[in-house]
């Protein structure tokens, strides 16, 4: 179970939390993210129409779509500075999306 903390962002803004509960017949079709520096918003979309979303609308879109027959399951990426403590941040380089089987 996933409880709710105090989240911020690297500004120190208040952040909402989102969640999605979805059918056992949908699944992650799409993810569009807004950026430029940094990631300002996630929007994930399912198969049967649902959305979740979080973030600003800064940066630019790209969006990534599921190719036939698999579903969106998450994305890496790498900087080869990137800070790993709490309440730090640095850009992400070399995004790519990762897709599994139905």
């Amino acid at each position: 179970m996933l409880q709710k903390k105090d989240w911020r962002d690297y500004k120190g803004n208040s952040i909402t939390e989102s969640s999605l509960e979805i059918d056992d017949d949908d699944y992650i079709e799409t993810c569009e993210i807004r950026s430029g520096a940094i990631i300002d918003k996630v929007t994930f979309k399912t198969k049967k129409g649902k959305t979740v979303s979080g973030g600003g609308d800064g940066g630019s879109l790209t969006s990534y779509t599921a190719p036939k027959n698999k579903q969106f399951v998450g994305f890496i990426g790498s900087h080869s500075t990137s800070i790993h403590k709490e309440n730090s941040w640095a850009t992400i380089h070399h995004l790519i999306a990762l897709y599994t089987n139905l």
